[in-house]
């Protein structure tokens, strides 16, 4: 999607597509997030700041709907970083992005277009298990940070218990 939308070659660093969203003509964009499949995804901000995080390794059963599962968990850091100036942006995005690759792995091991969602208890689940060290590319810092931030957001209903989107 990024490669169409710039014109920046699909064999390039994930760093230059997101100079390119940043360079886009009228460009507001303050994150540029760039999914890398399996491998996870990278988050770089306009000034500068940038993040790479690995994901849990699951059964796939339906990839439809993994970005937009992820997005909500974008969406969430994004704000949390916004509100809260005494966060360390940098722990903050490496927070964001490992809870939005857990919630698209979660996404993935279901199956069914515009059913598969992310199911709290497997994100929480996969969760612990990058806390414990059992996921490739995840601090056990950053799980545990992403788990603290999913929990709370169930407890203060921003995330449905049941469904993480």
């Amino acid at each position: 999607e990024l490669a169409a939308l710039t014109g920046v070659d699909l064999n390039s660093s994930p760093e230059s597509f997101a100079e390119a969203i940043f360079n886009y003509p009228n460009s507001a964009a303050e994150w540029v997030v760039v999914k890398r499949g399996p491998a996870g995804a990278l988050l770089v901000t306009r000034d500068g700041h940038a993040v790479a995080v690995g994901c849990p390794e699951v059964k796939v059963g339906d990839t439809v709907g993994c970005g937009d599962s992820s997005a909500a968990a974008y969406v969430l850091g994004y704000l949390r970083a916004r509100a809260d100036a005494s966060l360390d942006i940098g722990e903050a995005l490496e927070t964001t992005v490992t809870l939005a690759t857990h919630v698209g792995s979660a996404t993935a091991m279901n199956v069914g277009a515009g059913r598969n969602v992310a199911r709290a208890e497997t994100v929480l689940d996969l969760l612990n298990q990058g806390a414990t060290g059992k996921t490739r590319g995840v601090s056990k810092v950053a799980a545990s940070a992403a788990l603290s931030v999913l929990k709370d957001a169930i407890a203060r209903r921003l995330v449905d218990p049941v469904q993480v989107v």
